[in-house]
């Protein structure tokens, strides 16, 4: 059994962002010469998700419109951790859609479906955000 980690940055420029990050992963899982095994990737910002879906400008949007629809920004006043901050309705999404996703491995190739990718969100853009893939197996 080995075992291979390393850290994928993303930066978005907007308030609230959707990134595939299929091939950042696939390279990580490269890198590892693993072949068969488990794929895990963790976000460690609160404020971001993880999950598997296709990527489809307009069907991130109806998700994006659902989540604000769930947990709106504004106004602030609403959310008891917003005292001193502005970004309760982040860590609610955040929460909603989960930090982290684990894929199968085999043959050294994501056990993903054709349209599947691996998205991360990130819903209090701004700064620099890290995932950790950590590949595991054989």
């Amino acid at each position: 059994m080995k075992h291979y980690s390393k850290k994928v940055s993303i930066k978005s420029d907007q308030p609230r962002d959707y990134f595939a990050i299929t091939q950042q992963v696939s390279f990580v899982v490269s890198e590892s010469e693993i072949q068969d095994g488990l794929v895990f990737c963790y976000s460690n910002s609160n404020s971001t998700s993880l999950f598997i879906h296709i990527e489809d400008k307009k069907l991130l949007q109806d998700i994006d419109d659902c989540l604000h629809k769930l947990a709106p920004e504004k106004p602030y006043s609403q959310y008891t951790f917003n005292v001193n901050r502005t970004d309760a309705a982040a860590h609610i999404k955040s929460m909603l859609l989960g930090r982290q996703v684990c894929v199968s491995l085999s043959g050294g190739q994501l056990d993903l479906d054709e349209d599947d990718h691996i998205m991360f969100a990130d819903f209090d853009g701004g700064r620099e955000k890290n995932i950790l893939v950590k590949v595991i197996g054989c």
